[in-house]
């Protein structure tokens, strides 16, 4: 929707008239709110409601940018596990492929 919002945009200021202008600085706006109240909303999908926020690519990265770390009682439904390097040298993936109940890695 931000990208659909940010196109209107773009089409409403091509024009150069100043109701098209608004119109352009309107949906811009919009688009602008629409993104940082998805970002505030991303730190607590812990919720069940808002689980969904999660599955964004930039939300990811925007939290792995801000070094966020899930906490609650239930896991979370989407994971991104790392060792940083080219391949998994940790063998988390392997127990995690295998279905393990519990990993502990140190």
């Amino acid at each position: 929707a931000m990208y659909i919002l940010l196109a209107i945009a773009k089409l409403y200021s091509a024009t150069g008239s100043a109701q098209d202008c608004r119109s352009a600085r309107h949906a811009f706006l919009l688009a602008y709110l629409l993104f940082q109240a998805l970002a505030l909303l991303s730190f607590f999908a812990f919720l069940k409601c808002l689980d969904w926020v999660m599955f964004a690519p930039t939300v990811r990265q925007m939290h792995q940018a801000t070094q966020f770390t899930h906490q609650a009682e239930s896991p979370p439904t989407m994971l991104y596990v790392t060792d940083g390097g080219v391949q998994d040298c940790t063998a988390v993936l392997q127990l995690m492929r295998r279905r393990c109940s519990r990993i502990l890695l140190a």
